[in-house]
């Protein structure tokens, strides 16, 4: 079913995996069809399939649609530092190191 016009408001919200996310939609009446899409950084890819959604269900209007995305506190995980890797890489470092001081001494580098 097609709205040809409307003026309205609608809210939905939910959760996966530790994300929470919401979105809002606001429309008025227009002659076209006018939307217009805030999203947070990083989520632009979605904009594609959000105008086509709207363009299948309206033929005009102005609508404004927003998507909110928050991490919940409690999915927060807590950092977890590999030491056994961050030695090896020191010691890599090292190495790349000491090799670049010799090639520097034989006039190769």
């Amino acid at each position: 079913m097609t709205i040809s016009g409307m003026t309205g408001f609608a809210r939905a919200e939910g959760e996966h995996a530790g994300q929470r996310w919401i979105w809002e939609l606001k429309s008025v009446n227009g002659r076209g069809l006018d939307l217009k899409l805030r999203t947070p950084p990083g989520y632009d890819a979605v904009e594609p399939a959000v105008r086509t959604a709207t363009n299948a269900k309206f033929k005009r209007g102005s609508v404004q649609a927003s998507l909110s995305v928050s991490r919940e506190s409690s999915a927060a995980t807590a950092l977890k530092i590999d030491l056994d890797l961050a030695e090896r890489l020191v010691a890599v470092g090292e190495g790349f190191k000491a090799c670049g001081h010799l090639l520097r001494s034989r006039g190769k580098a």
